[in-house]
């Protein structure tokens, strides 16, 4: 099946208009939830690019717009980790405005370097306005924001860095009763992710009171692991298992065992390499009040009992790190152990610069917002809004921020003479009309969405993060971009049931 032209782009507009407009209503600090359905089960949501990922069309190239549009939710995502609405409302308006171009007979490759032109440009304006996060209320006002302006998140989220600094980590679990908080803990974060995603869920594998093999041990055969993997069954308790290499037919097998039940387990990669790796595990053995079996002093799996394992009462993988939460190491013990690493010894800055990172992973903290809800569902949206901003927390952290609300990209658009200008305020726009609100374009300060006020938004904590912004609008470009310069879509044969094609 083909379509070709404006057939085939009014065909993927269709889909553009079902996601955005599906996507929309979460836009705000009056945005509304969205119902959606998974596993069998409703959950209330208004986080963009959940929504997005959840719509599909029947009609394979309507679906085939939906799913560029959902692109650009998941590349704003995986950007700055907020901003995914607004990239979903700017893509969709930069692919009217274009088709609108193209309808007037301009050449759509002609189109799309105007449009990016004038991106390009607004990015480097933009930039230009950054004002660096400088004390606790930036963090607040932003963390607010991101959680659709709920002002407890963003109080506890600027409490929790706060506590561990800009360059600190903070987590979030969730809680066993229905009170939201934060504590400081001890913890330590490895630049190492899972060796398989069958070992996570949904991204993440959490081990609650976890064993920890601490380890360099070079890890060929499942049958080398088998003896050990027993007891740690016969414990019941998950496990990391740290490794210099672990082989494919280990992992197979070890993979076989955790989804058929027998062991919760996650495999990672020792940090770092050479003698730095070996220093990093003796950290760890430290903070987790375990041994590290080192194959450089003769140290074997058979010499492996559970008493010398590692123990915490966390840990986080993701695909990229590991996150230990309160490990099993007396704190005294652990301080005066960071005290043996003496920087003055280093031979070099380099290795200067290691030793200050493992001294300041061993004695600073771990902020972990513990997430309380009444029901499961709120727990879900509660953790998705608090997710949002900590990424929108750390973006602002990096980059800097502004003025929020589509201030800066209506300033853009009333100084340039462009047939984008119109398309780069619907975000505001639509903060507005979801709040019930008509924006007086006239009026020399802006529209605050959440008390109808016209005001200066930075000063009434309306800020959002530059990289948020300059994500945002550059994820959209890029998948309008491609709609615009499509002539041709290409779809399967649908076979009707009893009816053969010929």
């Amino acid at each position: 099946m083909i379509v070709i032209g404006n057939e085939a782009r009014d065909k993927m507009m269709t889909g553009i208009n079902l996601v955005a407009d599906a996507v929309s209503p979460t836009l705000g600090p009056m945005a509304k939830t969205v119902v959606l359905k998974e596993f069998g089960k409703p959950i209330i949501v208004n986080d963009g690019v959940t929504v997005a990922k959840a719509v599909s069309h029947e009609d394979q190239f309507i679906d085939m717009g939906a799913k560029l549009l959902i692109s650009v939710a998941t590349q704003a995502q995986n950007i700055a980790g907020d901003g995914t609405t607004t990239a979903c409302v700017l893509a969709q308006a930069f692919c009217e405005y274009g088709m609108k171009r193209i309808e007037e007979g301009v050449n759509a490759i002609h189109v799309v370097k105007e449009m990016n032109d004038y991106i390009e440009s607004f990015v480097e304006y933009v930039g230009e306005q950054s004002i660096p996060v400088e004390n606790i209320e930036h963090i607040r006002d932003v963390a607010s924001i991101a959680a659709n302006n709920d002002s407890e998140i963003g109080t506890l989220i600027a409490e929790a860095f706060d506590a561990v600094g800009n360059t600190g980590i903070v987590t979030v679990k969730e809680s066993k009763s229905m009170i939201t908080s934060v504590d400081v803990v001890k913890g330590m974060q490895l630049d190492r992710g899972y060796r398989s995603p069958y070992m996570a869920t949904d991204n993440k594998c959490d081990l609650e009171d976890p064993l920890v093999l601490i380890s360099n041990f070079r890890i060929v055969h499942f049958q080398d692991i088998l003896s050990f993997l027993e007891k740690i069954a016969e414990s019941k308790r998950p496990l990391l298992l740290i490794s210099r290499t672990l082989e494919q037919q280990a992992i197979s097998n070890l993979i076989a065992n955790i989804l058929s039940g027998v062991i919760k387990c996650c495999a990672i990669e020792c940090p770092d390499y050479g003698e730095q790796s070996d220093a990093i595990m003796r950290d760890i053995a430290a903070l987790t009040n375990g041994k590290f079996f080192d194959m450089a002093v003769g140290d074997t799996l058979d010499k492996v009992n559970l008493e010398d394992l590692g123990t915490a009462e966390m840990i986080t993988i993701t695909d990229t790190t590991t996150l230990i939460v309160n490990g099993g190491g007396d704190e005294t013990a652990v301080a005066e152990y960071a005290k043996t690493i003496n920087v003055a010894d280093a031979p070099n800055d380099w290795i200067a610069d290691k030793m200050k990172a493992r001294i300041a992973k061993l004695v600073g903290g771990v902020a972990v917002l513990n997430v309380g809800a009444v029901s499961e569902v709120e727990m879900r949206d509660k953790k998705e809004r608090i997710d949002d901003a900590l990424n929108a927390t750390r973006a602002a952290m990096e980059m800097g921020i502004v003025a929020g609300g589509g201030y800066w990209h209506n300033e853009w658009a009333n100084n340039t003479d462009h047939w984008l200008s119109d398309a780069l305020i619907k975000p505001m726009l639509k903060i507005a009309e979801n709040a019930g609100l008509t924006v007086d374009m006239d009026n020399e300060l802006s529209l605050n969405a959440r008390t109808g006020e016209y005001v200066d938004l930075f000063s009434d904590g309306v800020i959002d993060p530059v990289k948020v912004i300059i994500s945002s609008i550059t994820s959209a470009a890029s998948v309008a971009s491609l709609v615009l310069t499509s002539e041709v879509l290409i779809g399967e044969e649908v076979q009707s049931e009893g009816m053969p094609i010929l």
